[in-house]
């Protein structure tokens, strides 16, 4: 029977926590360095927040008559919120309790700055700075892996199969950092056994936000994400979208299949499920390769253009077909002839048809009315006319 996927904190004196473990006191100050993280697990215990699950998967434990401020596990009053919460935290509202003066041991796991993390591949690392806040955590009772962003595909495989690192009988949180300056592990979600049943329900958080998921859904929304990638980028997924946006998408799926996927990320790109999706999508490369651009088909052409026989070029060099220029070239051509005098031009024109030339006028210049012509005695002082003009002799 599945457990339910959280627990509150009013519950957490529900729980036997029986002993204590092993002490965690070597590294009572935030930020100083410890021995390597070893992961075992306390037989019999059951995790109060995931803070308490990160201790029990390092071989820690939670325990005591005092809560902690930040998770609200139980502490033992050892470790002061003073000496581990800097005077520049701010997020004191997102604090379990936040009048406590106390820390638990999974919360000073979750606080240290300089250590040894296991990463999710089975190696482990050393961390001089931000070691447990500046990556995404897959936690379970029996082992926590550290991951960044260059193990995306490791993080996407955990949110998509979450029995793949936490079997079916362990409790269990997924914790996605995307800037690494936050304190996110008290803010995870702890998600109960998921056992065989097919698609459980899951909840993961992505920097500080709470998004519930089924594997199914998740997986549907990654696959529309990733072919949105391949035409457009991820970040352009971050904003809304853009005549650049919608036209990036037609020109790579075709406009029948890009506008129906246009139609369904504007109706779901503002759920959470869609920012978790987007996250854990790979890059626009990697997404090219699963969904290559296919160009479109050329529409076929009409059978009567088929059937019509295309006219034959001649490729034979050839003289000037007919036309104006031609023509003219073809009477102003002189034949050869073997005498040295030049044939007149009257001679190429036949005596039945008009000469050209015997039409042409040359154009005459426009005159103003009341203007003198140019032939006119008046301007070359010629005597003889003036004593008359053109109406009759002058007065006088």
């Amino acid at each position: 029977m599945n457990r339910t996927a959280s627990f509150a904190t009013a519950d957490i004196d529900k729980f036997d926590l029986g002993l204590r473990g092993p002490s965690s006191e070597s590294a009572n100050e935030e930020g100083s360095g410890g021995p390597p993280l070893s992961l075992r697990r306390p037989q019999g215990r059951k995790a109060a927040s995931v803070p308490h699950l990160l201790a029990m998967a390092f071989g820690e434990d939670c325990v005591g008559e005092e809560r902690c401020a930040l998770c609200g596990a139980p502490a033992d009053g050892s470790r002061t919120v003073k000496e581990w919460i800097k005077s520049s935290f701010t997020d004191r509202n997102l604090m379990a309790r936040p009048a406590s003066r106390f820390v638990c041991a999974g919360c000073a796991l979750s606080l240290r700055e300089n250590c040894e993390v296991p990463l999710t591949d089975g190696t482990t690392v050393l961390r001089t700075t931000s070691a447990m806040r500046g990556s995404s955590w897959l936690i379970s009772e029996t082992k926590a892996m550290s991951a960044n962003l260059g193990s995306l595909a490791a993080l996407r495989d955990a949110c998509l199969d979450p029995r793949s690192f936490a079997g079916c009988e362990s409790a269990w949180a997924i914790v996605l950092a995307d800037s690494g300056q936050k304190h996110l592990i008290y803010r995870g979600v702890l998600n109960g056994p998921l056992g065989a049943g097919p698609d459980p329900a899951c909840c993961a958080t992505l920097e500080g936000e709470r998004i519930a998921y089924r594997p199914s859904e998740l997986r549907d929304r990654i696959d529309l994400c990733s072919r949105l990638i391949a035409a457009t980028g991820k970040p352009a997924l971050a904003e809304a979208p853009s005549f650049r946006f919608a036209q990036s998408v037609m020109d790579h799926w075709g406009e029948d299949e890009g506008q129906r996927r246009l139609d369904m990320w504007v109706r779901v790109r503002r759920d959470p499920l869609s920012r978790l999706a987007a996250w854990l999508s790979p890059n626009r490369e990697a997404c090219r390769l699963l969904h290559p651009f296919i160009p479109p088909l050329s529409p076929p052409s009409s059978p009567s253009s088929e059937s019509e026989p295309k006219p034959r070029r001649d490729r034979r060099k050839v003289g000037p077909g007919p036309g104006p220029s031609s023509s003219a070239a073809a009477l102003n051509s002189v034949p050869p002839s073997s005498s040295s005098t030049p044939t007149p031009p009257s001679a190429f024109v036949s005596s039945s048809s008009p000469s050209p030339f015997s039409t042409f006028k040359p154009p005459q210049p426009k005159r103003r009315p009341g203007a003198a012509r140019i032939d006119s005695p008046r301007l070359f002082g010629d005597d003889d006319d003036d004593d008359e003009d053109e109406n009759g002799p002058l007065a006088g």
